[in-house]
């Protein structure tokens, strides 16, 4: 009897081990990473699905981004359901703009700000991986600034910098896994060469809720025989 208490004291005391670990935040430094930790369960977000021409950009005024929104007689479903792209409520315009494929040497169509150095990103469904990979316009000196991320309590759990020192072609991949839940990330930057305040170009987007270690995911089969021995007896 003593050695089948002390087995399951010793599972009981992993457990907490893995659920105390799996609250930490994690820097992801590449999509390749992001793309391991998603697997099937990633959404995966590369503003393509709006109708624009090739070099040019459309300004959406006073709206909010998100699966549900109307924007020049284009939508529903222009981006994925689970993310918002929310206005700047601090702009003197609310200056949501999405880019065409070539538009200030951006090699795909991509969101951004004008008039605005910030941008943010809330999410409306589980999130404990996300990754954004960011560009700068060309001739506008680059991006430098932070990629705050907060949980869903919106408690701040990473402040990270980030810089981009060319615009166009340049990528800057940042991302971030939080396994207690991602809230929103907030991109805040300083005003680009000239005084220009434009925020980070989001190109592509990627979240979702990260598939379990293979080693997590054994202990909690462990556990749960564990406990499946322990009723049968007790029946």
């Amino acid at each position: 009897m003593k050695c089948k208490v002390l087995l399951f004291s010793v599972t009981s005391s992993l457990l907490l081990s893995v659920s105390v670990s799996s609250v930490q935040a994690d820097y992801i430094g590449d999509r390749a990473t992001l793309d391991a930790l998603l697997g099937g369960n990633q959404i995966f977000e590369d503003f393509e699905s709006y109708l624009i021409a090739p070099g040019a950009f459309d300004i959406l005024f006073g709206v909010d981004l998100d699966s549900t929104s109307v924007l020049n007689g284009q939508g529903p479903g222009l981006v994925e359901p689970g993310a918002i792209y929310v206005q700047d409520l601090s702009s003197p315009v609310n200056d949501l703009v999405w880019f065409g494929d070539t538009a200030f040497g951006l090699e795909s169509k991509a969101i951004g700000r004008i008039q605005s150095t910030t941008f943010e990103i809330m999410y409306s469904t589980a999130v404990t991986a996300m990754g954004l990979d960011l560009r700068s316009l060309i001739n506008f000196g680059g991006f430098v600034g932070t990629a705050d991320v907060y949980d869903t309590n919106d408690v701040l759990v990473s402040s990270t910098d980030i810089e981009i020192v060319n615009g166009g072609a340049e990528n800057l991949f940042f991302g971030w896994e939080h396994a207690a839940g991602i809230g929103r990330v907030l991109l805040t930057g300083s005003p680009n060469k000239g005084g220009t305040t434009i925020s980070p170009i989001i190109d592509n987007h990627g979240y979702g809720q990260a598939i379990p270690a293979p080693g997590a995911l054994a202990l909690l089969g462990v556990a749960g025989l564990m406990g499946r021995r322990r009723r049968r007896r007790n029946a």
